[in-house]
């Protein structure tokens, strides 16, 4: 299969992981979505939210693919900015692609603020242990 590409998987219990390959030779970004926070708007709210992460991070490598999108678009009043938390993602992959570390403050303000308005109750473990990893391979980045 062709990269960049999307993985989802059930590794832990209670974890649903996309693991998010931009190419073929380099390692996995691994994003841990936890069930009860998936599911803390019930089965629809899980795959309208499951379906907007993968789709906005597939649009951002196959933009081409996605300028004009063989569906009609969603209601109006159903668009509308990403999260903080979506936005530090989105922000950190075009950290990798610039290969920089310049966005890593901003990336940090966006998930404190995530935190504060609650957007990340579940998601305590991505601070705590995903954000350092993700911050050192930024910086790796940076030094090369």
């Amino acid at each position: 299969m062709a990269t960049p590409k999307i993985e989802v998987s059930l590794p832990h219990n209670g974890t649903l992981l996309l693991s998010l390959f931009r190419r073929d030779d380099s390692p996995a970004l691994d994003v841990a979505l936890p069930l009860a926070e998936l599911y803390s708007e019930g089965a629809d709210g899980a795959a309208r939210q499951l379906g907007k992460k993968i789709l906005q991070t597939l649009a951002i490598w196959h933009g081409a693919a996605f300028a004009a999108p063989p569906f009609p678009a969603a209601p109006a009043d159903d668009q509308r900015p990403p999260g903080n938390f979506e936005a530090a993602l989105i922000l950190f992959d075009l950290s990798l692609q610039q290969q920089t570390a310049q966005h890593v403050a901003a990336i940090e303000a966006l998930l404190r603020q995530a935190q504060a308005d609650g957007q990340m109750v579940q998601q305590e473990d991505f601070l705590l242990e995903t954000w350092p990893a993700l911050r050192a391979r930024l910086d790796a980045c940076a030094n090369t």
